[in-house]
């Protein structure tokens, strides 16, 4: 039986579908590949609004990176959070609720006693169906000697946000119109 195409497959909606874009699977890959492309394909093909987290300090950045999120998917539902343990607190309650985030967007550098590392860790260990990115304005070389001490992302982005980069990176997770 020959493999069949997104439009193939009984479930597809067309308002959602064509969001889809074949060459997104082709292209880029999500920051930790734990799912399979029919993984990846289901997860697109949802109603469900994707959810997105936010955790910054800086109010400046907040703003930077709510425009280029929206830019990517101006369907999807962004949350802020200003530490790591409230948003450590915000996934554990969403998650019961069973209304979870999608990607969990965190500066390593809070500014507080929590740290993005912190959550990182949190989502690894306990919600591995989100996808953690962090963000930094410090090489990986300088993170891997300060934070990146025994799990290291497999992608983070680097300050100041360079938008395609930004864009290849989220746009497999959170589906483009």
């Amino acid at each position: 039986m020959e493999a069949q195409t997104i439009k193939e497959q009984s479930n597809y909606t067309p308002e959602i579908g064509e969001l889809l874009n074949e060459e997104i699977f082709e292209k880029y890959s999500p920051t930790r590949n734990i799912f399979s492309d029919t993984d990846l394909r289901a997860f697109f093909l949802t109603d469900k609004a994707k959810k997105v987290l936010v955790v910054e300090d800086d109010l400046s950045q907040i703003h930077l990176l709510e425009e280029l999120l929206l830019e990517i998917n101006p369907e999807i539902q962004i949350d802020w959070e200003m530490n790591a343990n409230k948003a450590i607190n915000r996934i554990a309650t969403e998650s019961l609720k069973d209304e979870g985030y999608d990607v969990v967007l965190s500066d390593i550098d809070l500014g507080s006693n929590s740290s993005g590392m912190d959550l990182f860790q949190y989502c690894i260990e306990n919600q591995p169906f989100i996808e953690p990115i962090l963000i930094s304005a410090h090489s990986r070389k300088k993170l891997r000697k300060k934070h990146f001490l025994s799990t290291e992302p497999m992608e983070y982005i680097q300050k100041p946000i360079n938008f395609e980069s930004f864009y290849k990176k989220l746009a497999p997770l959170l589906g483009t119109v």
